[in-house]
């Protein structure tokens, strides 16, 4: 049976939501969660905690146009990410 993994910021609005965490298996992920919370996409990983976070700020960026908020796992912050 898999694990469920909750993340402790829901989309609000028309907003999405881009989270930063840490993988099990080491590295960092980002994805985008939509509006609604039904679709997730825009996955990339990252080998640093700070390269993560730069790339989530940039997806939200070029690809979302500003409008997605950006949530980092506490976890990710601990290894050395610092918010952009």
């Amino acid at each position: 049976m898999g694990n469920i993994i909750a993340f402790p910021s829901a989309p609000t609005g028309e907003r999405g939501v881009i989270h930063v965490w840490r993988c099990r298996s080491g590295g960092y992920e980002i994805g985008q969660e939509s509006a609604s919370g039904n679709s997730w996409g825009s996955f990339e990983t990252f080998d640093t905690a700070q390269a993560a976070i730069e790339g989530a700020y940039r997806l939200n960026r070029d690809l979302y146009s500003g409008v997605c908020e950006v949530f980092i796992s506490p976890d990710v912050l601990g290894d050395g990410g610092a918010a952009a």
